[in-house]
């Protein structure tokens, strides 16, 4: 009777890995930046949507549904001139607000000098500084979410993307037999072969660039495009304010924390971040245009200001991933001899002379394409695939070196008759 244990192939791959075409600094992008992106999207949308978004006081001729909607579609504003005062100050009831126009009185000093009001035309006025962000904030992370997927997506649908079912045959989650799984390995192998043997016909300049290395430059523009969307990111993020800039929004904020700093008087949370401001309401009447100034809490920018200030930090962290997964990609494919090493420790292969002749001699594509099926299969399934393919290939350029030789000989026979009849 056979035993159950042993109708059950060894060289299987776990059915329970997922494939993988990129390396762990793509999926850095993919994976961890989209699923942290969608953590704070959501946590800001709940936060605006679910509680109470803006209270406003002051406002004595409009009704309180009026001006709230009014001050949170129209725009709500701080004063330029309000920030970083002296905290000694009394006349500032929180950073960037303070009365637009303060009345002035003439008096006279103890030692008999005499303070002259200016004239009011020949002051300036203040600035105002329109927060308008709020309105869009959450939709924010949902779409730095997007973006931060797209360059997986570009790289997925390109060439490299035509590995994806040769390795998912080779991760059938069934229990095949023996025979099956001989069968399928096969199968790989010789489109594994037929695929390699295109890298290693590519002799001109432009097939150099389109066929025998085009993978390299496809995984380059990759990280390269992962790199670019983390600035396109923060430069986007950057512009939304006005009062400081996000670029220096963590650093600016541990500048704050020793309070002793003369540059940072006022916290960067509440600069980028107000959770009070100023709001005019400006409403047509039967005499006219009638105004009115008042005031208004933004409670869920205490959580905006906190999440914004996680995803800087996780920015700056994002930066220095891609910056190095540029220099890492650009670099370590230059280094065949290297790479050959990591593939036979990382797959306990022993490495034939036949098979280090194939990696060596079918370019960046065809040594990428090899390090992408290894990665994503067990060492025993890939040292089959990879010594059929290598015998496969092996085969294919000799067939074809002889077909060669038999029309030069054809030739040369062709040529020679002519003579010899003569």
């Amino acid at each position: 009777m056979l035993n159950v244990a042993q109708s059950i192939p060894t060289n299987i791959v776990n059915p329970f890995k997922a494939y993988t075409l990129d390396d762990a600094y793509s999926r850095f992008n993919r994976v961890y930046l989209f699923v942290f992106s969608i953590i704070c999207g959501a946590v800001v949308t709940l936060n605006d949507y679910a509680g109470e978004t803006i209270e406003c006081h002051g406002f004595d001729i409009f009704a309180l549904p009026f001006h709230e909607n009014y001050c949170w579609t129209q725009g709500i504003y701080t004063l330029l001139e309000a920030y970083d005062i002296p905290n000694n100050n009394r006349q500032i009831p929180y950073p960037g607000i303070i009365p637009e126009q303060t009345p002035c009185f003439d008096f006279t000093y103890s030692n008999g000098t005499k303070y002259v009001c200016p004239n009011a035309s020949s002051i300036l006025p203040l600035t105002r500084v329109y927060h308008l962000w709020y309105q869009f904030i959450s939709f924010y992370f949902w779409v730095c979410a997007v973006v931060f997927y797209v360059p997986y997506l570009v790289f997925r649908n390109s060439d490299i993307g035509t590995l994806k079912p040769v390795v998912q045959m080779l991760q059938d989650p069934g229990l095949s037999s023996e025979d099956e799984e001989n069968q399928k390995i096969e199968k790989a192998s010789r489109w594994l072969a037929t695929r390699l043997s295109t890298f290693l016909k590519a002799k001109g300049p432009l097939q150099w660039f389109l066929v025998r290395h085009k993978f390299f430059f496809i995984v380059v523009f990759d990280k390269l495009a992962n790199l670019a969307v983390v600035v396109l990111v923060i430069y986007a993020t950057d512009k939304m304010f006005v009062i400081t800039s996000y670029t220096t929004y963590g650093s600016d904020w541990l500048m704050s924390l020793s309070g002793d700093h003369p540059s940072y008087k006022d916290s960067p949370l509440d600069k980028l971040f107000p959770k009070m401001v100023a709001c005019e309401v400006t409403k047509w009447g039967t005499t006219g245009l009638v105004n009115e100034a008042g005031m208004c809490v933004l409670a869920p920018n205490v959580v905006n200001s906190y999440f914004f200030l996680i995803f800087w930090f996780v920015l700056v962290l994002a930066l220095i991933v891609n910056a190095f997964a540029v220099l890492f990609s650009t670099t370590s494919h230059l280094f065949t001899l290297g790479r050959w090493k990591a593939l036979t420790a990382s797959t306990f292969m022993k490495g034939s002379a036949q098979e280090k002749w194939v990696y060596f001699t079918s370019g960046l594509s065809g040594q990428i394409t090899i390090d992408i099926i290894a990665a994503n299969l067990s060492p025993r399934t890939f040292e089959k695939v990879f010594k059929r393919t290598s015998e496969k290939l092996a085969d294919m350029e000799k067939s074809e070196y002889n077909i060669y030789s038999n029309r030069n000989n054809n030739r040369n026979v062709a040529e020679v008759l002519p003579t010899v009849n003569k």
